[in-house]
């Protein structure tokens, strides 16, 4: 029997028990998740599968490229997949043979769940809590406007919710290290984990994990959450985390990442690694505000576009277009000189800290590397699969 649905099944926690049924009663002879846009007034992604009467010992998959355009299917390359390789609890179905080769390695290495050593919760909706505009008896900062980005929690706007029927929550949000893993996935398939120590409630999109287990530094699981490794094995092994539309984490697997037990000294040493990434992006914050501001005040720009917030990846020229077009002010030829000379101030520094920012995360991305073992051929698997 074939038929065609959405991929959501090889992976989703809520089918759990219809990928046991499956795989104990039945078989699977192909499975083929199809690029996006095949059917064009589906809004799921979807993929063709054939299923057998009997067991199968071998599954033959195929995976498409997300954004290759198919006219017709033939000459297909299979990936073989296991049947002894599908493992309880979550029975998950990965067609992709590079997670396979890397899950099987890591595995054999001393591995802990990030939610064997964390607790956690899902984000809060806003409209759960009586807002104030300042401090009041039992209310902590509340993350009205901002968001978590890798590394960095930008705040533009802070609220105090009241948390007097809510003190279940507080342990999530109060004094203390820890880290948010936002719940959309980056376009560049990207998991996203940010490091906060103050006081902070925070929107629905960003999930709080505590770190518990005094043998981890949290610092340690910040580099490894946002390290290409990591994002590699979480999006490639669940179906949601790549989908077209609303590409997401969830809390249940998030808490499945594997994460290495190393000794004190080597968790200090991605620890400082990260600590150089928090300096880092927040100078580069800090900077890019600064010359945002004075833009946005000068030329009377309420809210300036997506594509000047990179403003310093721009040449002198484009930038002027994009004020133009934002302001319709033209610049004199004296204020050109010393707009000019501005810009390219900011340029030069912003550009150099990139460079850091850049040089340091492939730092983290090699020790991590090396900390699961992995082969050159399977982090050339992890390169390209982000």
């Amino acid at each position: 029997m074939s038929f065609i649905s959405s991929v959501t099944w090889h992976t989703g926690e809520n089918y759990i028990k219809f990928r046991k049924f499956l795989l104990e009663h039945y078989g699977i002879e192909y499975l083929i998740n199809l690029p996006f846009d095949v059917f064009e007034d589906a809004y799921v992604d979807t993929g063709i599968y054939v299923l057998a009467t009997k067991k199968k010992q071998i599954i033959k998959g195929c995976q498409f490229d997300k954004k290759f355009r198919i006219t017709k299917i033939d000459k297909l390359e299979f990936n073989q997949i296991r049947l002894e390789d599908i493992k309880p609890p979550d029975y998950k179905i990965i067609i992709s043979k590079g997670v396979q080769s890397i899950h099987s390695r890591i595995h054999k290495k001393p591995i802990t769940e990030l939610g064997d050593v964390s607790i956690s919760a899902q984000g809060l909706s806003a409209s759960r809590f009586k807002l104030y505009s300042k401090k009041e008896v039992q209310t902590l900062p509340f993350l009205y406007k901002g968001q978590g980005y890798r590394y960095n929690l930008i705040k533009n706007g802070i609220l105090y919710a009241d948390m007097s029927k809510h003190q279940n929550l507080v342990k999530f949000y109060k004094k203390q290290p820890k880290v948010f893993i936002r719940r959309i996935i980056s376009r560049q398939n990207r998991l996203m984990a940010c490091y906060e120590e103050d006081d902070l409630v925070t929107k629905k999109d960003l999930n709080p994990f505590i770190i518990m287990d005094s043998l981890f530094n949290p610092k340690f699981i910040l580099a490894l959450l946002n390290s290409s490794l990591m994002s590699y094995l979480y999006t490639q092994s669940s179906t949601i985390a790549l989908k077209d539309d609303f590409r997401q984490t969830t809390l249940a697997e998030l808490k499945k990442l594997p994460i290495i037990q190393v000794d004190s000294n080597t968790q200090d040493i991605l620890a400082s690694k990260a600590d150089s990434m928090l300096k880092l992006n927040k100078e580069c914050n800090e900077k890019k505000s600064k010359f945002l501001r004075r833009v946005s005040s000068y030329f009377g720009i309420e809210k300036y576009s997506k594509k000047l917030d990179s403003f310093w990846t721009f040449s002198f020229d484009d930038f002027q277009k994009e004020i133009y077009r934002l302001s319709k002010k033209k610049l004199s030829l004296k204020e050109q000189d010393e707009w000019e000379d501005y810009f390219n101030d900011y340029k030069e520094e912003l550009t150099e800290l990139q460079q850091k920012t850049d040089e340091t995360d492939k730092a983290i991305d090699q020790m991590v590397y090396r900390l699961y073992e992995l082969t050159p051929e399977e982090i050339k698997i992890v390169e390209e699969g982000i």
